[in-house]
């Protein structure tokens, strides 16, 4: 790979946790390119005096879940991995305590101490090369910090600010293009003009810094006329496109320079306007605002520019120290700023999160506007769910309620808001929270615990709860958005993040909002598969009353089509948290119908907590030969009163 271009790479930008009387000194060299060996200087402005007896940390992580992005590999085969091999200050040579592979080392003070101005400079790969093999393409900056007395190290939260006491940035780089990803909308007009977008990525999912050479579209083994247009900023590339018959298509890009190709998601062309659209988006993800990586700029311009997503949020925490009022502030502007109706559409979120582990769970809040309040989960302010739901009871507010089956913080839905809670997040980085993997949960949670049994989403479903189906989130990796397979700690399988797609009027906020509020939503674990179900011709998220539609009495006909990105090991039926029928019908593409002829009084549940009446639910689950899958919202059956 060619030396990067300085002047192709992205501004560099502050982060925010950074107080702004810390000077921030850059890397040296100032890029890593992901899995390539190398060796850097660190150098650190001291913003204050550290004396003799005061503890003097190196952070090579930005945050508490943004991880290293180094492996190390030692010059003697027999010695311990240490990224940082030496460390001096004014050039006189500093001891290092610790072990040489953590992520926070200390760097002994000399007896004369350190004064304000001093730099401090860390060696990488002093006495052999760094592997750079990094999960991030985003400016990442180290920390020198002097602890609290507890030694805990800084949050990276404004009250973490004042141990803050220089700071260095390295911008980490893509790799030489390794594949392709291809996106396209879901649903094209016959002969109308539409974009392909194309992603370079390397070997590890990130965006490759090098650029496409000769691009070249094909339909069925015919290429395409196709305008190409680079991407602003970016090495993505845009492709102009129309199709001349109607029909479902899966177009295939190659490169004819390195010989790559790559299958776009399954588009269907049509010669009228579609009654709604099919739209996509990631609604919880972090940034450097809370404890993610990357700027709110990033997390908005990728998942437009370089993942074609339709709609996104942020899923920043709550809490004070991480989202204090000026940030959550900086959150609204640039929530209003990116929303551009019929292009990309923003909501305003946060996560309402305090980890007390006593079922109250994670919730994450939506508005309909903009400016809104955050309404913190910290005692004193809306410590519980109830008060929560009190707080937005005059706010055009969705909650969604996620990992809720996550041991570190679960969700046992003793609390519930109908009106508001609508959704619920089936999928994200952990992986499914839909039930057990032994009752077919094809994605279940990759995390060292078991999940909690209570957790599950289908015991909201049991109690009554109506919760339509969302995937796509906790990315705290800047890879929002993108089809990065996350690897968590501990973990021995790596899930995407997932996305999730609504079925809108239009592509403005209002009309994505109501296809939310109606639940008219399908999840998946990451791939763009379309999936529809109805129940006697209604859509998913629906609610049907027995009184108003005699034929549920004796006949209810559920309807799907599914269109994937691999061929398809089963669609699931599932009626009550009961798998009632089972398609296998191969290959990519599958449309059925399954008539339940049962009387429905023998398949009415019970009155729950939340649901006052008999009732019955069914929802859809299609599992590709990948281990990839989606989830379709469900529909419902109330008894007569």
């Amino acid at each position: 790979m060619n030396a990067p271009d300085i002047a192709r790479m992205p501004d560099w930008d502050r982060p925010v946790r950074i107080p702004a009387h810390v000077p921030i000194r850059h890397a040296d060299p100032p890029f890593a390119v992901a899995g390539q060996p190398g060796q850097w200087r660190l150098a650190f402005e001291l913003a204050r005096d550290v004396p003799a007896g005061e503890t003097l940390k190196l952070q090579l992580s930005s945050s508490r879940n943004s991880r290293p992005a180094f492996e190390v590999e030692p010059a003697d085969p027999g010695a311990e991995p240490a990224w940082l091999t030496a460390a001096e200050a004014d050039g006189r040579g500093l001891a290092v305590r610790g072990d040489g592979g953590a992520e926070t080392v200390t760097l002994v003070v000399p007896p004369a101490g350190l004064q304000a101005g001093s730099v401090v400079t860390a060696h990488l790969g002093a006495d052999g090369p760094i592997g750079a093999t990094t999960v991030r393409v985003l400016n990442k900056f180290f920390l020198l910090y002097c602890p609290s007395g507890d030694g805990a190290p800084p949050p990276t939260v404004a009250a973490g600010a004042a141990q803050i006491v220089a700071a260095c940035t390295l911008h980490v780089l893509g790799g030489p293009v390794h594949h392709l990803r291809a996106y396209v909308p879901s649903q094209v007009r016959r002969g109308e003009t539409f974009s392909m977008l194309v992603r370079p990525e390397d070997p590890y999912s990130n965006l490759s810094s090098e650029f496409l050479g000769d691009l070249a579209v094909y339909a069925d083994g015919r290429e395409l006329p196709a305008a190409v247009e680079p991407e602003a900023d970016s090495t993505c590339v845009r492709i102009g496109l129309r199709l001349p018959d109607e029909g479902l298509y899966r177009l295939v890009v190659r490169d004819h320079a390195t010989g790559l190709d790559a299958a776009a998601n399954p588009t269907r062309c049509s010669a009228d306007e579609p009654a709604r659209k099919t739209c996509w988006g990631m609604i919880h993800g972090h940034t450097e605002i809370s404890d993610g990586t990357g700027t709110l700029e990033h997390y908005f311009g990728q998942m437009r520019d370089q993942a074609a997503l339709d709609f996104a949020a942020p899923g920043d925490h709550d809490h004070d120290h991480e989202t204090p009022d000026e940030l959550w502030e900086l959150t609204c502007r640039a929530v209003d700023h990116w929303n551009e109706p019929r292009r990309f559409v923003t909501f305003l979120g946060y996560e309402w999160a305090k980890w007390r582990r006593n079922g109250d769970g994670d919730r994450n809040v939506y508005y309909l506007q903009d400016d809104r309040p955050m309404y913190r989960s910290g005692e004193g302010a809306c410590p519980t769910p109830a008060e929560l739901f009190a707080a937005l009871a005059d706010e055009a507010a969705i909650i969604i309620p996620h990992h809720t089956g996550h041991r570190g913080n679960w969700c046992d839905f003793k609390d519930h808001d109908p009106l508001r809670e609508r959704l619920i997040e089936i999928y994200q980085c952990r992986g499914s929270y839909e039930c057990p993997p032994e009752d077919g949960n094809p994605l279940p949670e990759a995390e060292p615990q078991p999940a909690v049994p209570e957790g599950y989403v289908r015991r909201a479903l049991a109690l009554g709860w109506r919760v339509g189906f969302t995937a796509g989130g906790d990315d705290h990796l800047g890879h929002a958005g993108t089809d990065y397979p996350i690897v968590r700690r501990g973990a021995g399988r790596a899930y995407k993040a997932g996305l999730m797609c609504v079925q809108a009027d239009e592509l403005t906020r209002q009309a994505v909002w109501d296809a939310l509020w109606n639940r008219r939503v399908v999840a998946t674990s990451g791939p763009r598969m379309l999936l529809d179900f109805a129940l006697n011709g209604r859509p998913m998220g629906s609610e049907l009353r027995a009184e108003d539609d005699p034929q549920l009495a004796s006949r209810r006909e559920v309807t799907v089509a599914f269109h994937g990105t691999a061929d398809v090991e089963r669609i699931d039926v599932i009626r009550n948290n009961q798998v009632v029928h089972t398609a296998r019908p191969g290959g990519p593409d599958a449309e059925l119908s399954w008539l339940d002829a049962a009387p429905l009084g023998d398949v009415l549940l019970p009155p729950a907590k939340f649901c006052d009446r008999r009732f019955c639910f069914y929802y859809v689950r299609a599992v590709q030969a990948d281990g990839e899958a989606a989830w379709a919202s469900p529909v419902w059956i109330d008894d007569s009163p």
